[in-house]
């Protein structure tokens, strides 16, 4: 459920790989609008990329598959050894009655040492492939042991055995090869095992808070904070975990324009008074005569009676108020205060007031 238009800046937190895992978190569970962005932040930790491919969101899922990808890694090359010219030889050469499997390149894979005939093998073997260059024959088409060119598998151009060097050399590049291939598999897994095998990490808060009864229906959210499942970057003492808008006016105190709601802000302190409400018909909790005034801290919000209010100038519709460690935002429907380094807050209008622990409190949360 979103809480309203996205604030600016926003779209720039969601996609900025600097920005915190728990605000990627909250972002995440307040604006659909900008999942696909978070799903593509490199910040973004497992457990919350398990819980948005769970959504089923197109656009989600389709950002989850690009992360997933990744660069295409480029095939290896074998290298084949070069072509020599064997000297002469007299002595016939021979090639299996079956041909060697093709590699991967259409070249016959060469024999490794010790897996050739034998000397009390080698009668049973046949002179089929006399024809091919390399086993047996000359360029030319003569026989073995005249002159013309040779494959890789004649016989070494020193007389030694056919493809003694060469297979050393083949060896050191399939070596070369499976390393390669090893390690590319192991990446694959680590990018697939990273992304799928955590369990969805949960939000620390349970949503806004309330003196009268609140509807149980919820959006789902994650159901496990990520500082419970493993460490995470650690957030200094000036970073706010949920930010006022970047446009909020630097005020210590407002009144809403309606006037019937007014709030003073300092350091991690908030206080909000209200002249007119329907409390006590709502079954909210009030101070019967005695003016009703919502005080919030760092720690969380409560009721308070008969304290007084300075308050300032008018500040209009959905704009917002910081001061210190404290954002308001008003609306028609009611004003929303809260800390923004603990998201400990409260709203209030009217009809009634609740509490919060997660930030801002927008209208569409309201439980009156």
């Amino acid at each position: 459920m979103a809480d309203g238009p996205i604030p600016q800046g926003m779209a720039g937190a969601a996609a900025n790989p600097d920005t915190d895992p728990e605000t990627l978190r909250q972002i995440a569970y307040h604006y659909p609008e900008l999942r696909a962005t978070v799903a593509e932040n490199p910040a973004a930790y497992p457990g919350l990329l398990e819980w948005l491919g769970a959504l089923g969101e197109p656009a989600v899922t389709d950002a989850l598959s690009r992360r997933i990808a990744g660069p295409t890694a480029p095939e290896a090359t074998a290298v084949m050894p070069p072509v020599t010219t064997p000297q002469a030889t007299t002595a016939p050469i021979f090639a299996p009655t079956s041909s060697w499997p093709e590699a991967a390149s259409g070249e016959p894979n060469r024999p490794q040492p010790g897996t050739g005939p034998t000397p009390e093998t080698t009668q049973t073997w046949t002179a089929q492939n006399a024809a091919v260059p390399g086993w047996g024959a000359s360029a030319s088409g003569g026989a073995a042991g005249t002159s013309g060119n040779f494959g890789a598998y004649g016989t070494a151009p020193d007389g030694g055995q056919p493809g003694q060097k060469n297979s050393k050399r083949l060896t050191i590049t399939l070596v070369i090869l499976a390393i390669v291939a090893l390690a590319l598999t192991g990446l694959v897994i680590a990018i697939f095992s990273g992304a799928f095998s955590s369990k969805p990490d949960a939000s620390a808060s349970s949503g806004p808070t309330s003196a009268a009864p609140i509807s149980t229906a919820q959006s789902a959210s994650p159901s496990e904070s990520p500082a419970s499942r493993s460490p995470s970057p650690s957030v200094s003492a000036t970073t706010a975990k949920f930010p006022a808008p970047s446009d909020a006016q630097k005020v210590g105190g407002f009144t809403a324009p309606s006037g019937n709601i007014s709030c003073d802000l300092s350091g991690d302190t908030v206080s909000c008074e209200i002249a007119e409400q329907n409390y006590a018909a709502g079954g909210y909790q009030d101070c019967g005569d005695q003016a009703v005034t919502i005080v919030g801290t760092a720690d969380g919000a409560a009721l308070g009676c008969g304290a007084s209010v300075s308050g300032g100038g008018t500040l209009a519709y959905g704009a917002s108020a910081v001061s210190g460690n404290v954002a308001c935002q008003s609306t028609q429907d009611g004003v929303s205060c809260w800390n923004v380094m603990t998201g400990k807050g409260f709203a209030l209008a009217r009809g009634g007031w609740q509490t919060g622990d997660s930030g801002r409190i927008g209208p569409e949360s309201y439980t009156w």
